[in-house]
């Protein structure tokens, strides 16, 4: 220390002493020594003897060694940097860079600017004051001296961070088409183009933050063009990745035109290239890119479209919270569902990652569970509410799983390429093959949900053609009957009818037989009888006709409605009795009835004879009257034999009725219960339910979850 201070008082002696340049000489070699650094401050009046000699109006050696001990002392030393300020040295050695590209005076103030703004910003407005940043811009990419690009573009990085008139000083200066130029993909792969590279992408950022006037200048000179080329082609996981993704945040911040510029040209996938490189491992890039991603979300409302697409939700809520502060507004309902949406995800990421380590998690449990769940539904012990509730359970749950499934993809997908201009068209093609499927998913499920409407109206329809098909057939069956019933009435109407002829035709024969015997001797009473007898054929013929045309109309009555059999049967009948009408009119005629005109003749006979011929005509009649109860007798055995098949019809049709009442009866009551079934799968597919889809659900969720399950 008390070398330096002996030093310092040689120094104070002024430039224009030998005493003093010799100081500074030793000075400018020893003051890299952070002890010296610390020293010379301590000393009195040693940074006012600086500024005097950095400030001599004559031009030496000793400036030189007086501006190179000037940048060691400030090097990592803000104490330094500051009494450097506050002393005035900053004016005298800025305006050394006036020297030209060529000066070692240059070279030094070039370092030195940079050595006040490192890690100290309170300097940067005299270094701006002091103007030295028009030749700072000047010595980029100088013919003259090339050497000194790389230290230019570092000062005019540090000198780019906060200052606005700084900015704008370099900025009209013309810095970002020369920091443009040096942005090429086609040097990086050379370590010093790409260290120049990183810190031209470095300053560009700074000049883009927070600060309208250079973002417009930047897109005006199309610098995005080359910030994307660089992106395309830079490996992950370095410096200059990072310091591109830095400046794909700071141009979008706080600008919804540059944010959907970025979006445009297709820049998004390959910033997400770089978080998902770097994302197992929490690197600075991976965090960068989320801002950068956050800062184009929080301006652009279409892209947070495309980040949840290509990416995965999950992505997009870590984009919009990893947005810089105070320029994102969350809604406060949003937050809790993100926070929440972090947490009910953990398992499902730790799964996604156990899939590729051979573990399991818990999660496995959590989807079997749901699968019981729905298998319950199935079976009908929960509500349709219920349903709907653990269905759209599951369905989250399975949505979760779809998005971290997702971001597991991607990110291996991002693992898997070299560059992020391999890797955006595989992440597109993967979102574009997802989309179709989900599309195609979504077509599937509502044609089966239409199909499944229709299937049910359907059976609906069938149910009640069925019921009505059955109630007809009852009907069909009791009207039957009751023409059953009908003719059997009819019928043993007839037999009775018959019967009763029949015994009156064998009272006839016997009285007749009887009229032989006891007529013989009584002429007179035997005229009489005969006379009575016409009388009473005559009667018997009337009735029998009245009797043989009621029927006709009965007969005629009963063909309509009937079967084509049974029409035949019952024409046949019209026809016999017809013939018999015929025949008694006939004899209803003077001379048409063989029996009355034998009578008359007897009478005859007998007033004119009564001789015993009487007896030949009485055995004659009994005869006939025989013939007559035969005839009669044989009906009635027919109308009786009639009798039994309609009694017997009768009953097969009390029968068919019984049968099919109960027929119709077990179906209107299969078809309320099919109603009532069909009602409740209405109301399930209405609910987005059915049994298929919760066994569909089961299935799908398996077969996700194979690997844990």
């Amino acid at each position: 220390a008390g070398g330096v201070s002996r030093l310092v008082e040689m120094l104070k002696l002024g430039p224009t002493q030998t005493t003093a340049h010799r100081a500074i000489q030793v000075l400018s070699l020893v003051s890299l020594n952070d002890g010296v650094k610390d020293a010379f401050r301590e000393a009195d009046g040693g940074f006012g003897a600086l500024a005097a000699m950095l400030g001599a109006e004559k031009d030496g050696l000793y400036v030189k060694h007086a501006a190179l001990c000037g940048n060691h002392l400030c090097e990592m030393n803000i104490p330094n940097k500051l009494a450097f300020m506050e002393h005035g040295c900053i004016p005298p050695m800025m305006a050394l860079i006036k020297h030209g590209p060529t000066s070692p005076l240059t070279d030094i103030v070039v370092h030195t600017i940079t050595s006040l703004a490192v890690g100290n910003e309170l300097c940067d407005p005299v270094i701006t004051n002091s103007g030295p940043l028009p030749y700072l811009v000047d010595l980029i990419s100088n013919e003259a001296n090339p050497k000194l690009t790389l230290p230019a573009v570092t000062a005019v990085m540090h000198m780019a961070r906060e200052d606005v008139d700084a900015k704008q000083i370099l900025t009209l200066a013309g810095v970002i088409p020369k920091l443009k130029l040096l942005v090429n993909k086609d040097n990086f792969e050379d370590k010093h183009e790409a260290k120049v590279i990183e810190k031209a992408v470095s300053a560009l950022s700074n000049l883009a933050n927070n600060s309208p006037s250079c973002q417009a200048e930047l897109t005006k000179e199309g610098v995005l063009d080359n910030i994307k080329g660089m992106l395309q082609v830079v490996h992950p996981n370095t410096k200059l990745a990072q310091v591109l993704i830095a400046f794909c945040a700071n141009f979008a911040l706080n600008s919804a035109d540059n944010g959907t510029m970025i979006k445009d040209a297709d820049m998004l996938p390959l910033i997400a290239f770089h978080h998902l490189n770097g994302r197992a491992m929490a690197s600075r890039e991976s965090k960068a890119a989320l801002v950068a991603l956050g800062s184009v979300v929080n301006e652009v409302q279409e892209s947070a479209d495309l980040i949840s697409g290509m990416f995965s939700e999950i992505l997009l809520h870590e984009c919009l919270e990893g947005a810089p502060d105070g320029t994102v507004s969350i809604p406060e309902n949003l937050r809790d569902e993100m926070a929440m949406f972090r947490n009910e995800l953990s398992a499902e990421m730790e799964k996604m990652r156990a899939k590729f380590r051979g573990k399991s998690s818990k999660l496995g449990i959590e989807l079997g569970t749901a699968s019981n769940n729905m298998m319950i539904r199935v079976t009908g012990r929960k509500s349709i509410k219920a349903e709907v509730k653990e269905m759209d359970a599951a369905k989250k749950l399975r949505e979760k799983l779809a998005e971290a499934q997702t971001l597991e993809d991607v990110t291996l997908l991002a693992g898997a390429s070299k560059t992020a201009g391999d890797f955006a068209p595989l992440a597109r093609k993967a979102w574009d093959t997802r989309r179709t499927r989900a599309a195609k998913d979504a077509t599937d499920i509502e044609a089966t949900r239409v199909a499944a409407e229709a299937e049910v109206e359907q059976q609906a329809a069938a149910n009640v053609i069925s019921k009505d098909k059955e109630m007809k057939e009852a009907d069909e069956a009791r009207e039957d009957l009751r023409r059953a019933q009908a003719d059997a009435a009819k019928s043993k109407a007839a037999a009775i009818k018959e019967v009763s002829e029949a015994k009156a035709a064998k009272k006839d024969w016997e009285a007749a037989t009887k009229a032989v015997q006891a007529k013989r001797d009584h002429f007179d009473k035997e005229k009489l009888k005969a006379d009575k007898a016409i009388m009473e054929l005559r009667e018997s013929y009337t009735l029998e006709r009245a009797a043989k045309s009621k029927e006709v109309k009965a007969l005629e009555s009963d063909l309509v409605g009937a079967t084509e059999d049974r029409k035949l049967s019952i024409e046949v009948e019209i026809t016999e009795r017809n013939d018999t009408i015929q025949n008694l009119d006939r004899r209803m005629l003077p001379d048409g009835c063989p029996d009355i005109q034998a009578l008359q003749l007897q009478a005859a006979e007998l007033e004119a004879a009564k001789t015993g011929a009487i007896i030949s005509a009485l055995e004659d009649i009994q005869a006939e009257k025989k013939a007559n109860y035969d005839m009669e007798q044989q009906q009635a055995d027919e109308a009786a034999a009639a009798r039994e098949a309609a009694l017997e019809t009768e009953q097969d049709a009390k029968m068919s009725a019984k049968r099919e009442t109960k027929e119709a009866r077990m179906e209107d009551l299969r078809t309320v219960k099919a109603a009532k079934e069909l009602a409740k799968k209405k109301e399930r597919l209405a609910a987005g339910l059915s049994a298929e889809s919760v066994l569909g659900q089961k299935k799908k969720l398996q077969s996700e979850c194979c690997i844990v399950m």
